[in-house]
């Protein structure tokens, strides 16, 4: 179901991107970022996660410049630290493995600065993420390694952008930003229900954005 997911989704953002102009404002092209991103996971005992990575691309248009809308979707790892106590439960320890996520959302940009050959933009939006857990939990009292289940997530980010010209057609561009919960996944293993699991954290993206 989520490789459909995203299949589905590349190829909306493949038929937009074809598109001779914009679709909500025809005076203004279509615009297509792929980047990889990096992320800082958790922050105090919430920091279920060591490290965070993926791609994600990303549609957008300027439907009444400088304001604008976009749709993106991508991939993510987390991996787990082994040694987390957010779930604060004594039993389990020695953690291993991650959660796989697809991130699928919708966000609202503001061009601050629209110079000859760099922009500056601030964005927010919203991500719905499909998890996929690969993460196991050694337990204590049972005496044997036990699977850990979690659940998706619905997230809400706001990042600076800065985008400077290669060419008419492509930009070079750089972002930093922050998400965090609106609804935590829900988490439970073998014995029962966990505390909820968090992918909030800081966050850097690297990549090239298309005019089209």
């Amino acid at each position: 179901m989520k490789k459909i997911l995203v299949l589905a989704l590349a190829a909306l953002f493949a038929a937009l991107a074809t598109a001779p102009a914009g679709v909500l404002n025809k005076d203004e092209p279509g615009e297509v970022e792929v980047s990889g991103y990096y992320l800082f996971p958790g922050d105090g005992d919430f920091d279920t996660f060591k490290a965070g990575a993926g791609v994600q691309a990303v549609y957008r248009e300027w439907f009444r410049f400088p304001w604008g809308v976009g749709i993106n979707a991508g991939w993510g790892y987390y991996n787990v630290d082994s040694g987390t106590t957010s779930y604060k439960y004594e039993a389990l320890g020695r953690f291993k493995g991650e959660c796989n996520v697809v991130p699928i959302g919708a966000s609202l940009y503001f061009n601050v600065i629209d110079w000859d050959n760099w922009n500056l933009l601030l964005g927010t939006g919203m991500q719905f993420l499909i998890v996929d857990s690969g993460m196991s939990a050694w337990n204590s009292v049972e005496n044997k390694r036990q699977d850990i289940d979690v659940g998706n997530a619905l997230m809400w980010n706001i990042e600076a952008e800065y985008e400077y010209m290669l060419s008419e057609q492509m930009y070079i561009l750089g972002g930093l930003g922050y998400q965090v919960d609106l609804v935590r996944a829900d988490t439970d293993y073998d014995g029962g229900d966990l505390r909820d699991t968090s992918f909030r954290g800081l966050f850097l993206r690297l990549g090239l954005k298309f005019l089209f």
